[in-house]
C-alpha cells in the first residue's frame, strides 16, 4: 500500500546510506517513487534538491535521487573502503549493468570546502553521476575500465621495482605540481589513487587544502582508525598544512604497493609502523625498507621535508637495486664472529646460549657464519644445547659438502643444516623425555641465521627472532623478518593494535626445536626465510641475536643507528664485533649477545686480501 506523501515529514538531515541500501538516480524523483511499494520514512524539504528514503523492512533503506538520467538506474552498496572523514566510499553494484564495477563517493558536508580550481581539473577524476541527497552529494565513479592502486596490485601480485618506481614517480609529479602552487591534496590513498597510463589522477577528492577533522570522521562513523591519515591531523583541532602530510600518505601508498596490504600502525605504538613492507613480501628486493618507513613516521618533522628528497631516496634506492643485480665484480671479504654471556645475564644463568661459527675455504672465496640463540624457557633440554646442536650441524655439513665441492647450491645445503639440527634437537628430546610426553613449545630449541658466501652471491636461512643487516654508508636495512607471535600475527590478518596489547607478543611462534611427532620429526616442513642477493662493495653485513638489539638503545631505531654507525666507523669487523659486545653490555648487557660481521671490498681495491678470524 503506497503511503500518503503528505503524511511524510520533511527533514534536513537525511540518513546515511550504509552497506545494503539501494540508491535510485532518475530525472524525475516523484514520479518513480510514486511506483515503489514502500513505506515512505523521508523525503526532502522545500528548496533542497528533490529525494525521497524508503524503508525496504529489512534494516535496509532505498533512496531516489535526482540526476540528469535518461533512464532509472538502480545501485545497491556492498563493499565499504577507506575513506576520509568527509567522504564514505562504497563499492556498488548496478542492477542494469551488474557486469560493471562502480564507486561511490558519499561527501559530507564539511565547512571550509573549496571548489578545486580548474587548473588543476586534470589531475581529478570527473564523476559518472552526480547527485544531491540535502546537504551531501552522491559522487558515482564507473572504475570498469580504470585501475587504482589498490586493484592493480590485486591483479598484478607481487610487483617489481621497475613498476612501483614509476608509479611513484606519476604521483610524486602529480603532487608536485599542487605542492608547486602551495596547495595540498591530503586525502588519497591506495582505493583513490587511478593509474591513467603515465599519469596519476585522484578519485573522491572534494577540495584541496581541506585541514583534517577526525571528529567529523568519528560522529559521522566514516572511520575508525584510517592509516593514512597522518598522526598530526587527528584530533579536535585545525593542523597547520604542510606537505609532510602528503608524504605520509604518499608513503602509505607505497608501502601498499609492495605488501598488498596498509602498513600496520595504531594508536598503542604511538603511531609508529613496526614492520617494513618487505615483512609481508620478503622476496622484494631490499632498499627502499627506511625510506618509506621514513615517509610514515608519526613526527612530521622527521619524514622527509618534500616530494623531490623522497623521490631522491628512492631513485637512490632503486639504482643500488639495480646496481646490486648486475655487480659482477671480483670480491674480497674480512668477517668474524664474536659471543658474550652478557654481564647481568651471567649473574642469573652462568651459562651463554648463544652460539656462532665461522668457516672459510682454503682461497677464502667460500664461507659459512652462523649465528644462534637457544630458547632459555625451555622445560625440557636446554637453549646452549640447542644452539650448539646448530653449530654441530653446521660443521658436519661444512666438511662433507661445502668445504672441498666443486659446486654447490647453497640452500639446498642450509636446508640440511636446518633439517640435521632439527632431528638433533628432537632425538635428544625422545631419548631423555619421551616417558614426559613433552610437546615442542616446551622442549628446548634455537633460532638461527645460517649463511654462505658462493660466488660473490650471500645466501641466508633465518628462523627465529634473530636478525640480519645489511648496513652501508647510507643506509641500515634489516633484511630478515621475526619470527614472533606479534610479527607472524599480523602477517596472518591479525589486527594491529590486539598485537600491540598482547602479552606474550614477543614469544616465539618458530624455532628449530618443532616437532608433532617425536617418533617422526618432520624436518622437511620447517617454516624458515631464505634470502638470496648480490654481494656488493661496500656492504656490511651483520648477524646478531636479540641480546644486541635490546640494550644498544631501548628504541629499535635508535639501536639500529648505533650499531650501524659503529660497523661503519670501525673498519676490522673482528674489533667491531667486540665494540657491538660491549656497547650491549653498557646498556645492562641483560641477555646473551652473538655476532657476526661480513665486510664486502672489491677484491682490487682493499688495502689487505680476506682476513678471516674464525672462531
Amino acid at each position: 500500500m503506497l503511503e500518503d506523501p503528505a503524511q511524510v515529514p520533511f527533514s534536513m538531515t537525511p540518513p546515511c546510506p550504509v552497506g545494503g541500501d539501494t540508491i535510485v538516480f532518475c530525472k524525475n524523483v516523484e514520479a518513480h517513487a510514486a511506483t515503489i511499494p514502500l513505506r515512505r520514512l523521508r523525503e526532502s524539504a522545500p528548496g533542497e534538491p528533490p529525494y525521497v528514503v524508503f524503508d525496504n523492512g529489512d534494516d535496509s533503506m532505498t533512496f531516489v535521487v535526482l540526476a540528469p538520467l535518461d533512464e532509472p538506474r538502480h545501485f545497491k552498496l556492498t563493499v565499504p573502503k577507506p575513506g576520509f572523514d568527509s567522504t564514505f566510499i562504497w563499492a556498488l553494484v548496478c542492477q542494469e549493468e551488474p557486469e560493471r564495477l562502480y564507486l561511490l563517493c558519499l561527501q559530507l558536508p564539511v565547512s571550509g570546502r573549496q571548489l578545486i580550481p580548474p587548473v588543476y581539473a586534470a589531475l581529478f577524476l570527473k564523476p559518472n553521476i552526480q547527485a544531491d541527497l540535502g546537504p551531501s552529494s552522491f559522487w558515482v565513479y564507473d572504475v570498469s575500465d580504470i585501475e587504482t592502486t589498490a586493484s592493480w596490485r590485486l591483479k598484478r601480485g607481487t610487483p617489481t621495482p621497475d613498476e612501483v618506481f614509476a608509479i611513484a614517480s606519476s604521483l610524486a609529479a602529480a603532487l608536485n605540481r599542487l605542492h608547486y602552487d602551495k596547495h595540498y591534496l591530503l586525502r588519497f590513498n591506495a582505493d583513490t589513487v587511478v593509474m591513467d597510463g603515465d599519469n596519476i589522477r585522484f578519485l573522491g577528492v572534494m577540495s584541496l587544502d581541506l585541514p583534517w577533522n577526525e571528529s567529523c570522521a568519528r560522529s559521522n562513523g566514516v572511520l575508525d582508525f584510517d592509516v593514512y591519515v597522518p598522526p598530526e591531523c587527528r584530533g579536535y583541532v585545525k593542523q597547520p598544512l604542510s606537505p609532510t602530510a602528503d608524504i605520509y600518505a604518499f608513503g602509505v601508498v607505497l608501502y601498499f604497493l609492495i605488501a598488498n596490504t596498509n602498513p600496520p600502525i595504531c594508536e598503542a605504538l604511538d603511531f609508529e609502523c613496526p614492520l617494513s613492507a618487505r615483512v609481508f613480501e620478503p622476496g622484494f628486493p631490499f632498499g627502499w625498507d627506511n625510506i618509506i618507513l621514513k615517509a610514515i613516521l608519526p613526527s612530521p618533522v622527521r619524514r622527509y621535508a618534500c616530494i623531490n628528497d623522497l623521490m631522491k631516496a628512492l631513485s637512490d634506492g632503486y639504482t643500488q637495486m639495480i646496481n646490486r643485480a648486475n655487480c659482477d665484480v671480483p670480491l674480497k671479504y674480512d668477517v668474524s664472529v664474536d659471543t658474550y654471556i652478557g654481564i647481568t645475564k651471567r649473574l642469573r644463568c652462568p651459562v651463554n646460549q648463544d652460539a656462532v661459527m665461522l668457516r672459510a675455504s682454503d682461497n677464502n672465496k667460500r664461507i659459512l657464519i652462523v649465528v644462534a640463540d637457544g630458547v632459555s624457557t625451555s622445560k625440557y633440554g636446554s637453549g646452549d644445547l640447542a644452539s650448539t646442536l646448530l653449530v654441530k650441524a653446521a660443521e658436519e655439513v661444512w666438511v662433507n659438502d661445502i668445504e672441498n665441492a666443486a659446486e654447490i647450491e647453497p640452500k639446498e645445503l642450509i636446508h640440511t643444516i636446518f633439517a640435521h639440527c632439527n632431528e638433533y634437537i628432537c632425538n635428544f628430546i625422545r631419548d631423555n623425555y619421551a616417558d614426559q610426553h613433552p610437546s615442542a613449545s616446551e622442549s628446548m630449541g634455537t633460532t638461527a641465521l645460517v649463511g654462505i658466501v658462493e660466488n660473490g652471491v650471500f645466501t641466508l636461512g633465518a628462523i627465529g627472532d634473530s636478525r640480519a643487516y645489511l648496513i652501508r654508508s647510507d643506509s641500515v636495512t634489516c633484511i630478515t623478518r621475526d619470527h614472533n607471535l606479534f610479527t607472524m600475527a599480523i602477517v596472518n590478518g591479525m589486527p594491529v593494535q590486539n598485537c600491540a596489547m598482547h602479552p606474550h607478543a614477543g614469544s616465539l611462534v618458530r624455532c628449530l626445536g618443532f616437532f608433532d611427532d617425536l617418533t617422526n620429526p618432520d624436518s622437511d616442513n620447517l617454516a624458515y626465510d631464505t634470502f638470496t642477493f648480490n654481494l656488493m662493495p661496500g656492504d656490511h653485513l651483520l648477524l646478531t641475536t636479540d641480546g644486541l638489539l635490546d640494550y644498544a638503545a631501548q628504541d629499535i631505531r635508535d639501536a639500529e643507528a648505533i650499531i650501524a654507525r659503529t660497523v661503519l666507523a670501525v673498519p676490522d669487523p673482528a674489533l667491531a664485533c667486540l665494540e657491538l659486545i660491549l656497547i650491549a653490555n653498557r646498556g645492562g648487557g641483560g641477555d646473551n649477545t652473538g655476532v657476526g660481521l661480513l665486510y664486502v671490498e672489491e677484491e682490487y681495491f682493499g688495502s689487505s686480501f680476506l682476513n678471516a678470524h674464525r672462531t
